[in-house]
C-alpha cells in the first residue's frame, strides 16, 4: 500500500435564528391589563391572559375656589404676618395673626369670639 495524499473531511454547521412568539405589532394592541409570556417547564408553556383590576378607589378632587382680588390680599397679608410670627418667636395672645380667609370651608368667626382652635398656635388650621 501506498500511502494517500488525498484526504476527505466532512463538516456540519448549524444556525439558529431567533424569532419573535408575538410580533411588537401585536403586543401594541394590546388593552389593559393583557399579557402574555412564555413559562418554563410547564405544561402550558405559552400564555395570553387578562387580568381585571379591582375597582378604583380614587377619590374625586374637590373643585377649586374662587377668589376675589381682595380675598387673595387679605391671604397674602395673613401669611406674612404668620410667617413674622414663626421667626420672630412665641407670640402674644394680642399679637396672633388672623387665619387665612380660604384655609377653610367654615365660616370665620367674629373678632373677639373663641374658636376650637385658639390654642394651637399661628398655623392652625392650614
Amino acid at each position: 500500500f501506498k500511502p494517500s495524499t488525498r484526504t476527505t473531511s466532512t463538516s456540519e454547521s448549524v444556525s439558529i435564528q431567533q424569532r419573535d412568539k408575538l410580533e411588537a405589532q401585536q403586543v401594541m394592541r394590546f388593552g389593559v391589563g393583557e399579557f402574555a409570556g412564555l413559562v418554563v417547564e410547564s405544561r402550558r408553556p405559552e400564555f395570553h391572559a387578562t387580568f381585571r383590576a379591582e375597582p378604583s378607589k380614587a377619590v374625586k378632587i374637590a373643585p377649586f375656589q374662587e377668589a376675589s382680588p381682595a380675598e387673595v390680599a387679605q391671604n397674602f397679608g395673613t401669611i406674612k404676618a404668620q410667617v413674622r410670627a414663626i421667626v420672630s418667636g412665641p407670640a402674644s395672645p394680642s399679637q396672633e395673626p388672623e387665619q387665612p380667609v380660604l384655609a377653610s370651608s367654615a365660616p370665620t368667626p367674629a373678632p373677639g369670639h373663641p374658636t376650637n382652635d385658639e390654642d394651637e398656635g399661628p398655623l392652625a388650621g392650614l
